[in-house]
């Protein structure tokens, strides 16, 4: 799908000056590159995926504010490197055209790794996680944020969806994953639900 027309009109409602507009890919989010004038790197996010099946609660109005809350948090409030959120003419962070919810932040170089493949990458991650996890534990949670989670409910329909979907399985690997999956939510089950977990 051609996106141009909403990129345009997107970009208008943000405080920069748009020098070039460089499509990078679509997946989760369709992504483009902008450059403006002085040549500050944005990344802006059309939340219209390529996979119909993507859960979504993840696409929802409700779920991207508070995920550029939450973002806002991080790069003001810890030292962890993220795609800072930027706010739009009317100090929101979703701008909606044509029914695409679109986020502007802070252009990140950096590559997409498949797999964590050294010991120093590991590192480099756990550390990363471990301060994740630190600054959730002790951030006071505003009123109104409301982000999807990965708990038990989520677990089984996922399943669900994969029982039901056109794809075929071998069915001894599939048996192994739903048994896993079971072992997750027998351990989800077995914690308290506060912020330390």
């Amino acid at each position: 799908m051609n996106y141009d027309k909403i990129v345009t009109e997107a970009l208008k409602l943000y405080p920069i000056k748009v020098k070039s507009i460089e499509f990078v890919r679509q997946s989760d989010n369709t992504i483009y590159r902008i450059l403006d004038n002085e040549n500050t790197a944005y990344c802006l996010r059309l939340h219209k995926s390529i996979n119909t099946a993507l859960d979504d609660d993840w696409k929802n109005e409700t779920a991207l504010a508070s995920e550029m809350i939450w973002t806002h948090t991080l790069s003001v409030e810890s030292d962890l490197t993220v795609t800072t959120p930027y706010k739009n003419n009317m100090d929101k962070f979703l701008t909606t055209i044509e029914g695409v919810i679109c986020t502007l932040v802070k252009w990140l170089n950096g590559e997409h790794k498949l797999a964590i493949k050294t010991q120093a990458d590991s590192i480099c991650v756990g550390k990363m996680i471990g301060n994740l996890h630190k600054h959730s534990s002790q951030w006071k949670i505003p009123e109104d944020f409301n982000r999807p989670s990965y708990d038990m409910s989520s677990i089984s329909a996922a399943i669900k969806k994969l029982e039901e979907s056109d794809i075929k399985f071998d069915e001894k690997n599939f048996d192994i994953f739903k048994n896993a999956a079971q072992k997750i939510i027998n351990t989800l089950n077995s914690f308290e639900k506060t912020n330390k977990t």
